[in-house]
């Protein structure tokens, strides 16, 4: 499957979805793009509306923006002061490319607000090790609702904000993983239950308190300590996916195929 690409000449885009359609079943995405605009056709929205945040990186991030390809209002900007990522070859299509300081921040809609149940799902390239952050959702003070990050020795976190005063961390890790190679990562929670994957294969579950959530912004390529950024990776992310609820198994193993 090909993405059509823009060449001056206006057509009409017609998808047509197969349950087995590039054996994605239906997790697959096609888009125009003219010059820095992404003209994005969200297939993943229109088959599953409980995508709330999509950064597919095929627009030019050098621009300062990623946009949402998930129709939402969830668009990410590199704040001054921080370095906007380049371009990259991406899993699919173009990939962000990141160096210290880069950072982008997006603002909370009421969704990512008051979850009951999410799933966050991206492709990460580290490239260098140490305690960076590829993807976080921000809880007040020096805590993320939830968050991706490479620990040093190569561990992946699914970290996040639990009850208490001050708030306590329950974190959840993988085993380690190699540098400079593409690794497929997702992370849920159902009010109940926190689990954590590696390229499609479950590789831990937890039960922790209910997670903590307020308006804090999702941050890609670094974190926040009572609003100073640090964690900047060095490294590649793509298809950054966030879902208002679980998915299954078989539906991450699906995302997680190259």
């Amino acid at each position: 499957m090909t993405r059509p690409r823009y060449d001056g000449v206006v057509r009409t885009v017609v998808v047509v979805l197969a349950v087995a359609g590039c054996g994605r079943l239906g997790f697959d995405e096609q888009a125009l793009v003219a010059g820095d605009v992404a003209i994005d056709v969200p297939i993943d929205a229109t088959v599953d509306p409980s995508l709330l945040v999509w950064y597919r990186m095929e627009d030019d991030p050098t621009d300062g923006n990623l946009t949402d390809s998930a129709g939402g209002d969830n668009l990410a900007t590199c704040a001054a002061g921080f370095t906007c990522g380049t371009t990259a070859p991406g899993v699919r299509g173009s990939a962000l490319r990141l160096a210290p300081p880069s950072c982008y921040g997006a603002l909370s809609t009421s969704a990512l607000v008051t979850p009951t149940a999410f799933t966050v799902a991206l492709w990460f390239r580290p490239e260098v090790t140490g305690a960076v952050n590829p993807v976080t959702k921000r809880y007040s003070g020096i805590f993320n609702s939830w968050g991706v990050r490479l620990e040093p020795g190569n561990l992946i976190t699914f970290e996040s904000a639990g009850p208490g005063s001050p708030p306590t961390s329950d974190d959840l890790y993988t085993s380690a993983v190699p540098l400079s190679t593409w690794l497929h990562l997702a992370i849920t929670w159902d009010d109940t239950t926190k689990a954590i994957y590696l390229n499609g294969a479950l590789e831990g579950t937890t039960t922790p308190l209910d997670l903590l959530f307020d308006n804090g912004e999702i941050l890609v390529g670094c974190d926040q300590d009572d609003g100073v950024r640090f964690g900047h990776v060095t490294g590649l992310v793509d298809e950054i996916q966030v879902y208002d609820r679980v998915l299954t198994p078989s539906e991450i193993d699906v995302l997680a195929i190259p």
